[in-house]
């Protein structure tokens, strides 16, 4: 594929632009990595000694959905949350017992791209037959590259 080469200039100053982009993430990372460490530290706290911490009041500006919103903190609490998840060992051995295969198993159908590789190495799919099966599909990533 050729190299297309921009002759307009860009309209942003992207040694500004990067330099900002880089700062940015840099905070981020170290601030994640800073955050899950004290919320390790407050969830041991609580778990130690209960589940619920009152402090002063505490102004705290949330970025959650895009805009600043301040919002005053005066402690916090450790929930428990519950999740259920079936046991499939168990729950076959139950339908293998009651007989319900038929009415508990359900058969999915998946299409082996490895039989249909290997049934164009055999000569029964033609190659035209086989790459009209593939589409392809542009993304892009942001990378930086490092020097």
């Amino acid at each position: 594929m050729a190299t297309v080469k921009r002759t307009k200039r860009p309209s942003i100053d992207l040694v500004a632009a990067m330099k900002d982009y880089l700062q940015n993430r840099s905070m981020r990372e170290r601030s994640d990595r800073e955050e899950s460490a004290r919320k390790r530290e407050l969830m041991t706290y609580l778990e130690e000694h209960g589940d619920e911490l009152v402090i002063e009041a505490t102004p705290f500006v949330s970025y959650a959905k895009g805009s600043p919103v301040t919002k005053t903190i005066v402690g916090a609490k450790r929930t428990r949350r519950r999740s259920k998840s079936l046991n499939e060992d168990k729950a076959m051995a139950l339908i293998k017992r009651k007989k319900l295969q038929e009415t508990c198993l359900t058969t999915i159908v998946v299409v082996d791209e490895d039989a249909i590789l290997a049934a164009n190495f055999e000569g029964v799919i033609t190659d035209k037959q086989l790459a009209d099966l593939y589409e392809e599909h542009d993304t892009y990533a942001f990378n930086l590259v490092e020097g």
